[in-house]
């Protein structure tokens, strides 16, 4: 089994450019959101829909760290907030297609603050991800008493 892990300080977390390719792969389309903090609001701007190509873009790329598969369309205000996902951490780290995106994409999926590896661990493991200061590492599932 392969698993996607962030292995420098900082955090896990995708490029955009990754971000649309594994929606692409999903066959769904990723959306972002620019967060306005000027006025302590999330999300007051509408979603933007984006391409693999429009993420390739330097200017594009630096959105935000939030984006949302599939929302619904148009989204009313309330509704992108629910749909959000903050730096892709909630991720199955053993999908097969993410572990694609970071294996096409090598350094350019990395997002801001994050270095992404693919770590292989044996087949039918209860594993469980371990995570200092950004820095994460996988650990098989063991039992423990006080």
């Amino acid at each position: 089994m392969e698993i996607v892990i962030n292995k420098c300080h900082g955090g896990f977390g995708l490029s955009a450019k990754a971000v649309a390719r594994l929606a692409e792969l999903q066959g769904k389309r990723a959306y972002f959101f620019t967060p306005d903090r000027t006025i302590g609001k999330m999300f007051d701007s509408p979603p933007i829909p984006i391409t693999v190509e429009q993420a390739d873009d330097k200017e594009t790329a630096v959105l935000g760290m939030f984006y949302a598969f599939d929302i619904p369309t148009p989204p009313s205000h309330d509704e992108w907030g629910k749909h959000a996902i903050e730096t892709g951490r909630q991720l199955d780290r053993s999908d097969p297609l993410l572990v694609q995106v970071v294996r096409e994409l090598g350094g350019a999926a990395n997002g801001r603050y994050a270095k992404l590896e693919i770590v292989e661990i044996p087949d039918g493991v209860s594993w469980e991800l371990d995570e200092y200061d950004g820095v994460e590492t996988i650990h098989e599932v063991h039992r423990s008493w006080g």
